[in-house]
């Protein structure tokens, strides 16, 4: 019964959880919850701050690659293209700041395509990214602990959907450009086509049975 009312849901991780709450009689314990917003954005963006102050920044160089002849500029994008960026968003109904939802954006797309992509490839060669698409609606989702603490909660954003739909066109432009040129490391696992962390870990293992063999030490 499970199977099929999660395979047939457009949203599955959503419909897994809505199954374990139900199941394990999970319940909301955030109702009157008297936490001011605006300590809990300055909670949100201290927790960046804090993780941004632990990075030094230096990257090895076994990391990085000779750089390249040329230099990568941005070309227009297509209406196909602008389809199929659409076409890949989730079917989520959560709206975003501005009210729209990947799943109204997708059931409209085929009328506002012509405009949208005009609007995207003006702000490719304009090199402007509007304001208004830089704002996210956070969500604190409730973790453990008291119910009127703000690190007793987890913020999820609701990016924008148009800004979705414009970070994945650039980043394909982007990304092909780095494949093209080698830039991107053979150890570079996550974020890849056709890596994943299960990859890592069968290079991480296989370098230790290599070095076992060899009787070094595997660091």
């Amino acid at each position: 019964m499970y199977d099929n009312y999660i395979n047939s849901s457009g949203n599955k991780c959503k419909s897994a959880w809505k199954i374990v709450k139900q199941e394990t009689n999970m319940t909301n314990n955030t109702k009157n919850v008297q936490i001011d917003p605006y300590a809990f954005n300055e909670f949100c963006i201290k927790s960046i701050e804090d993780i941004a102050d632990k990075f030094d920044g230096d990257i090895p160089q076994h990391y990085i690659s000779t750089a390249p002849e040329g230099e990568f500029t941005w070309r227009s994008v297509t209406e196909d293209e602008v389809m199929k960026a659409v076409a890949e968003l989730s079917s989520s109904h959560s709206s975003d700041i501005s009210g729209f939802s990947n799943f109204f954006i997708k059931k409209i797309v085929n009328l506002i395509v012509i405009p949208l992509t005009i609007l995207i490839n003006m702000c490719i060669h304009e090199k402007f990214f509007p304001d208004c698409l830089k704002l996210s609606k956070v969500i604190p989702i409730y973790k453990r602990g008291d119910i009127n603490t703000v690190s007793s909660y987890r913020p999820i954003s609701l990016v924008p959907s148009f800004s979705k739909i414009i970070e994945s066109l650039l980043y394909k432009q982007m990304n092909e450009w780095f494949v093209q040129h080698q830039l991107i490391s053979s150890r570079q696992f996550g974020f890849q086509k056709n890596k994943s962390t299960v990859l890592a870990l069968e290079y991480l293992v296989k370098e230790i049975i290599t070095a076992f063999e060899n009787k070094n030490v595997s660091l």
